[in-house]
């Protein structure tokens, strides 16, 4: 689902079948992928759903965060429960089931 192009804010939600009020309006853990003018890669978690730490991010903020740290393109990828960064062998966020899902489904940044 697109968040960014061109480097302005860029919902495409309802063309992504996406349109619906939790997914746009409500904060919820985001997966976050970008690249920069220079085409350098951004990925980024935004945790969220635990009250008084962080309550995640709705389409517009992720949006906002992605340009902030640099992105002309972005999108977001699967989030909620699913949101989790691993780095090496290291969970390195919070996800917000306390632990790594059990997912069918990631992107590996591998070395050449």
């Amino acid at each position: 689902m697109g968040l960014v192009r061109n480097g302005k804010v860029k919902i495409t939600a309802k063309r992504d079948g996406h349109d619906s009020i939790n997914m746009i309006l409500r904060r919820h853990p985001r997966t976050l992928l970008g690249t920069t003018r220079n085409g350098s890669l951004i990925l980024a978690t935004i945790d969220g759903r635990r009250p008084g730490e962080t309550v995640g991010a709705n389409f517009v903020e992720a949006a906002q965060f992605m340009r902030w740290l640099g992105a002309t393109q972005a999108i977001n990828l699967d989030g909620g429960g699913s949101t989790a960064m691993v780095v090496g062998k290291k969970v390195v966020n919070r996800p917000s089931d306390g632990a790594e899902r059990t997912v069918g489904d990631a992107l590996l940044v591998l070395p050449k």
